[in-house]
């Protein structure tokens, strides 16, 4: 499910490996059943994302795409 996001933010700036790592995790407790904890590794991912200045390396249409998504993800897990 993170497998895409993890890819195409292994490329970007200095935020990407912080996200991706929310992204891993979130994965691998998803893998593991525990949702409380992925669900808690997706709200930090968008507490980040939310905090990703609007000159960084994630542009604004990429922001609000991985943070709608994001939400749709948490929102499934709880």
């Amino acid at each position: 499910m993170f497998q895409s996001y993890r890819d195409s933010m292994a490329r970007r700036g200095p935020i990407s490996p912080r996200l991706a790592a929310n992204l891993s995790a979130a994965q691998r407790f998803t893998d593991r059943g525990r949702t409380a904890q992925a669900a808690q590794e997706m709200q930090q991912f968008l507490d980040r994302l939310a905090d990703v200045p609007a000159n960084s390396y994630v542009s604004p249409a990429a922001k609000a795409a991985l943070q709608e998504e994001a939400r749709a993800v948490l929102d499934g897990m709880r």
